[in-house]
């Protein structure tokens, strides 16, 4: 990205445009002769300054300086040691430098829009740092084996779960940390022969306690190692949970969902049974009426179609009061109380025998 630069300037320019496009300074193409043309600017520029010659001539060229800063953390860092290859780079480098250095990088990130985070108790500028370096070079087979194996594994039930992921990295930490004071008893237990061999005054009392301590102290890490695998068994019956408050809470969404679709319903009756009465209503104040014949066929036709409606598709309190007005309507149909054109009785025999399926007679 950096080959046809001929100056730290030119550097400044291109790099100043292209951290535009980005979120955090790792995702830069740069190449390893672009990070080798960098060091070499930096330890020419910034060699044997004074402190207030270096803090001038850092503000001159930030993104120069933070894209140093993360390339170095990518290929220089080592379990903890970073700004020793700062230091092999700037001549007369101190510590005052180096404060500068973090001030001017956390300023150039937070003026530019990039990615900052803060961490409780970790390094105020080499933890931002090697954030937007990504992964050191160093730790990649690490994190590999470390982080990626146990995702694609399915060891994680949601990786991007905070808690899940924070809880999971806890328990790793402490069983390694245990496994390791572990095998350095055991060592120790290995070396004690050998420390007497060459001591000709030997108090076995004294070796046959110093061998029961250290057991003892090896029993300790192994039922702590076994309180590991118990917590790794709750950590699952947590996930377990978890799945099933997922699911409560689906079943309580589709719920409310269907309460909502039967008020609905309900609804489109009403306005349907408010629709008939105005029909009538209208109907009758019209300047010309129809006869009266159709009027009363109308009114017949539409009064079991509004039936047929309720017993399909009502609900079951309408369904429960069509059911009661059933039986009297037919009564007063049979003894000539209520009548009934030939057309209309023929339509309520239909509705009779599609209809009463779907209400709720127990002898039907």
């Amino acid at each position: 990205m950096l080959e046809n630069c001929a100056t730290i300037d030119s550097c400044e320019t291109i790099l100043s445009e292209q951290i535009l496009q980005v979120g955090l300074l790792g995702q830069l193409p740069l190449t390893n002769n672009d990070y080798e043309m960098l060091c070499n600017y930096v330890t020419k520029e910034f060699s044997f300054s004074t402190n207030s010659g270096f803090q001038d001539e850092i503000t001159n060229y930030p993104a120069t300086l933070a894209s140093y800063l993360v390339l170095k953390g990518i290929f220089n860092y080592s379990e903890g040691a970073y700004w020793k290859s700062v230091k092999d780079d700037i001549k007369e480098f101190n510590p005052a430098k180096g404060q500068m250095l973090g001030k001017a990088f956390l300023r150039f990130i937070e003026n530019n829009g990039l990615f900052r985070v803060e961490i409780p108790r970790s390094q105020k500028y080499l933890t931002p740092i090697l954030m937007h370096g990504i992964i050191p070079q160093e730790q990649v087979q690490e994190y590999f084996d470390k982080i990626i194996y146990h995702l694609v594994t399915k060891e994680l039930t949601c990786p991007t779960d905070t808690v899940e992921l924070s809880d999971w990295l806890n328990e790793n930490r402490n069983t390694k940390k245990a496994e390791e004071r572990l095998r350095a008893l055991e060592k120790t237990l290995q070396e004690v022969p050998d420390e007497f061999l060459d001591d000709d005054d030997i108090d076995p009392d004294t070796v046959y306690s110093e061998i029961d301590a250290l057991e003892t102290q090896i029993n300790t890490l192994s039922d702590e190692l076994k309180s590991l695998e118990r917590s790794d068994e709750q950590f699952e019956n947590y996930q377990m949970l978890k799945h099933d408050i997922v699911k409560a809470k689906s079943l309580e969404t589709d719920l409310s969902l269907l309460h909502q679709k039967k008020e609905d319903v309900s609804n489109r009756i009403l306005t349907l049974s408010q629709s008939y009465e105005q029909n009538i209503f209208s109907s009758l104040h019209r300047e010309t009426l129809p006869p009266s014949d159709t009027i009363t066929a109308n009114a017949e036709t539409e009064l079991i179609n509004h039936l047929s409606h309720i017993a399909k598709r009502g609900s079951p309190e309408e369904k429960e009061k069509l059911k009661e007005f059933i039986p009297s309507f037919s009564d007063g149909v049979t003894n000539h109380s209520i009548r009934l054109s030939n057309e209309a009785m023929e339509k309520y025999q239909t509705f009779l025998s599609t209809s009463i399926p779907y209400l709720p007679f127990d002898d039907m």
